[in-house]
């Protein structure tokens, strides 16, 4: 008797009397529901519990659609579907609640002005390349609006809009994914809350590497943003949801040697509180490397935000610049030949300093607590002052700092209530 296990190379016929290969329906797969694979101009799904083939046809969102659809319905458990080979993805995937798509052995190739996959709850996303095509169609990769979802190991990139979202969802998981050249890399919008990102990587997107927009309580861990055109990192706010309790921890934020790339490394923007921003490294962006920043004409303040324990080095401006701040702590951080773009340091010390402390004029930045960084310049000859408090700046804490061999001074004040000591 023959053992099915062993069948390998036998040749099968379809019901339209097409060859197939044997060894797709018979390599053992037992956990999978589904088998898919594409074979010259057709697409295959089989049962991974019958063997049988309930499922065929040329266009290969339908096929996976077919099978999607045909797993246990009201289900609480994962039921997982394989895909294997490369397929052009004519509209969008759904995948519904308590899914497991394994597409380490898949590449999908988006050919429709939408979203190439849109996932639920309690599902798993793991493996594979999910591409744009962005110079043909203007879409989004991968698309979250459920919650308690991982998506792990998969490379994205090429879309003309985000690479991967999480639109309000909570509690979901993006693990060692990685989205390069789209229009945006990472994003957590509409009240996303308690998602995790951790271990992913951000390259080359044309505006925002990673993005929590109206986001509480996520956390962006470990993480690398590299040369991304506007922000490698950046929480912000609205005036009607604030961003707060957000965490940016142990990532790497880097530009082009302060000439070119990022706006800024790490931001914190507009209707930001309670945010932390912890043992990052921030350098070579075009800009600050990290900022609690408010924009001009937005009436508002970032308050009781921290900033500890990272590294600002040859960034374009200001190391750490606080605009418009209240009650934040920059603690221990160490921020070494920053302000390498400005040209008329004299005139904006504030732009080429370790730590700068900026308002707009009818506004302040009161009440904050600058404590026990080192601030330097370690040859490059354009950190200004290791610590900078410019105009509209009052009451603010200013201690324990080493800030020797700045360019031209160690610490500025302006404040007349603002305390400096034991630097």
């Amino acid at each position: 008797m023959l053992d099915p296990q062993r069948w390998e190379y036998v040749r099968l016929i379809d019901r339209d009397g097409h060859s197939i290969r044997n060894d797709l329906y018979h390599k053992p797969e037992e956990t999978a529901s589904y088998i898919i694979w594409k074979e010259g101009d057709k697409i295959y799904a089989k049962d991974g519990h019958t063997g049988q083939i309930p499922f065929r046809g040329k266009d290969a969102a339908t096929v996976i659609h077919s099978a999607l659809n045909s797993l246990t319905s009201g289900r609480t458990w994962k039921e997982m579907v394989v895909l294997k080979g490369s397929f052009n993805i004519s509209t969008k995937i759904t995948i519904p609640d308590y899914t497991h798509l394994d597409l380490s052995q898949a590449k999908l190739v988006l050919n429709v002005d939408d979203r190439l996959l849109e996932i639920g709850s309690y599902c798993v996303v793991e493996g594979g390349e999910l591409d744009g095509n962005r110079a043909s169609y203007s879409g989004y990769g991968i698309y979250i609006t459920g919650s308690q979802t991982v998506v792990k190991n998969v490379k994205v990139k090429d879309f003309e809009h985000w690479g991967l979202t999480v639109d309000g969802g909570t509690n979901n998981r993006i693990e060692d994914c990685y989205v390069e050249n789209c229009k945006h890399g990472f994003h957590l919008i509409n009240h996303a809350g308690f998602n995790q990102i951790i271990n992913c990587q951000a390259v080359k997107n044309d505006e925002r590497g990673f993005s929590i927009y109206e986001g509480r309580s996520n956390i962006i861990d470990g993480c690398i943003g590299d040369r991304n055109g506007l922000f490698n990192f950046i929480i912000q706010g609205s005036s009607i949801y604030a961003s707060e309790r957000n965490v940016i921890s142990n990532c790497i934020a880097l530009g082009d040697s302060g000439t070119t790339g990022s706006q800024a490394g790490i931001a914190i923007h507009n209707y930001c509180h309670r945010n932390k921003v912890v043992g990052c490294l921030s350098a070579l962006n075009w800009d600050n490397g990290i900022e609690i920043y408010v924009t001009s004409g937005v009436t508002t303040t970032n308050h009781q935000n921290t900033v500890i324990g990272n590294t600002c080095y040859k960034n374009g401006y200001a190391g750490i610049m606080l605009r418009q701040a209240r009650y934040s702590i920059v603690e221990n951080n160490l921020c070494v030949s920053n302000g390498m773009r400005e040209t008329a340091p004299a005139t904006y010390p504030y732009r080429a300093s370790g730590i700068s402390l900026v308002a707009d004029a009818g506004y302040e930045s009161i009440r904050n607590k600058i404590i026990g960084n080192k601030c330097f310049d370690d040859g490059a000859g354009k950190q200004y002052a290791g610590i900078y408090e410019a105009s509209n700046c009052d009451r603010n804490y200013i201690t324990d700092n080493d800030v020797e061999m700045n360019t031209v001074i160690a610490i500025y004040k302006t404040g007349a209530n603002t305390i400096v000591k034991r630097n």
